[in-house]
């Protein structure tokens, strides 16, 4: 659907129209694709996994576009896609850019930026990456109790995370150290 209208239109403009036009035709495209992609859960599989060619192919030319946010949570929801589908390296490269973009739009400790550090650590744990992961999960809890303090949801959530991580990996003897360090 969205294939076939991008390609139409890129056809029909040709050389002839100013860059400008492509542009906001390919802002507009990314924000409806953004706004109609549903978050994926399990649920409703079978209407994201429809719309993940589209999403895929409009990223393509997310550099004409000058709607960042558009597209950060299009990404977002093709990490979290791919994620359930169980394409860990794929999960990993749009969490990664979206983790980028979030940093670059938002700034480091901004709480959407946090999130996306979150969703990095659980790619690259499940893709066993290990030491990678308990970096980055121990680099967003420092900065988690930093931005947020210690018993906001989100730091305790990462906590939690780690924790599991550690016993994930049979680090049982890290993982009593880290939990009595973190007791109150």
């Amino acid at each position: 659907m969205i294939f076939t209208a991008l390609f139409k239109y890129r056809c029909e403009i040709g050389h002839k129209k100013e860059q400008g036009e492509w542009n906001v035709w390919i802002t507009k495209a990314l924000q409806q694709l953004a706004n109609r992609f549903p978050f994926p859960k399990h649920e409703n599989r079978d209407i994201w996994i429809r719309c993940l060619p589209h999403a895929q192919y409009i990223l393509d030319f997310r550099g004409c576009s000058d709607d960042k946010k558009a597209e950060q949570d299009l990404l977002e929801k093709l990490g979290r896609s791919y994620t359930i589908l169980g394409k860990y390296r794929e999960s990993e490269q749009m969490i990664l850019q979206t983790l980028n973009l979030t940093e670059n739009m938002l700034g480091r400790k901004h709480p959407d930026t946090l999130n996306s550090m979150r969703n990095l650590t659980r790619a690259l744990q499940n893709q066993r990456k290990d030491k990678e992961s308990e970096q980055m999960h121990q680099q967003t809890l420092r900065l988690r109790e930093k931005v947020l303090g210690r018993e906001h949801p989100d730091t305790l959530a990462s906590m939690i995370d780690l924790a599991h991580m550690f016993y994930d990996q049979g680090k049982t003897k890290k993982q009593s150290k880290y939990i009595s360090q973190h007791s109150y």
